[in-house]
């Protein structure tokens, strides 16, 4: 009877031991995780962030663009015109991506130091 109570209670530290562990694991994987979830966030910032760059780049570009073709005949200069309004809206587009995307950022950050601080 005795040995079945300790074996019982053995039993029990084991289970609650590979609990534990099996909690822990669950909590640095989901740190893991937010950590890759974050580093590609933050690569696709960058990413859009270049090709904002290119853009407005573009942009300025087409700008100077109409601005020698204003003595070209109307018909080509709206032409052109109608060209650096779509590259402006995409700018605008890509702005508005490149914010979210810093949004989404900023809350896994915050996230990964909620995360670091329940694990603490």
């Amino acid at each position: 009877d005795e040995e079945s109570k300790a074996t019982t209670a053995a039993e029990a530290v084991v289970q609650a031991v590979v609990k534990e562990r099996a909690e822990a694991r669950s909590e640095a994987l989901e740190q893991v995780q937010a950590a890759r979830a974050h580093a590609d966030a933050e690569a696709e910032v960058e990413r859009l962030e270049e090709l904002l760059t290119r853009q407005m780049e573009a942009k300025r570009a087409a700008q100077g663009r109409q601005e020698r073709l204003r003595t070209d005949e109307s018909g080509r200069d709206a032409k052109h015109r109608m060209q650096i309004e779509a590259a402006a809206q995409q700018v605008k587009e890509l702005a508005t991506k490149v914010q979210r995307k810093r949004e989404v950022v900023s809350k896994l950050s915050a996230g990964e130091a909620e995360a670091a601080t329940l694990v603490r």
